[in-house]
């Protein structure tokens, strides 16, 4: 029996180009984001209030925060 998802109706709606199945690296989310900051270190990572923060920015802020 097939589910309402199983046709998946939504991919029609994709830009072109759009692949319908995508593959992610088995790592996790500050893996991948501490590669990035490695690739990218002076790179604005993100605008906020008109203030631009590079991804070593967001890196030294984001340590701050982890308790161990």
């Amino acid at each position: 029996m097939e589910d309402a998802f199983s046709k998946k109706p939504w991919i029609t709606h994709y830009d072109n180009g759009v692949l319908p199945e995508l593959t992610y690296p088995d790592k996790t989310f500050s893996q991948m984001f501490a590669e990035t900051v490695k690739q990218f270190a002076d790179k604005t990572a993100l605008i906020y209030l008109g203030r631009k923060l590079s991804f070593i920015e967001v890196d030294v802020i984001a340590n701050r925060l982890d308790p161990w």
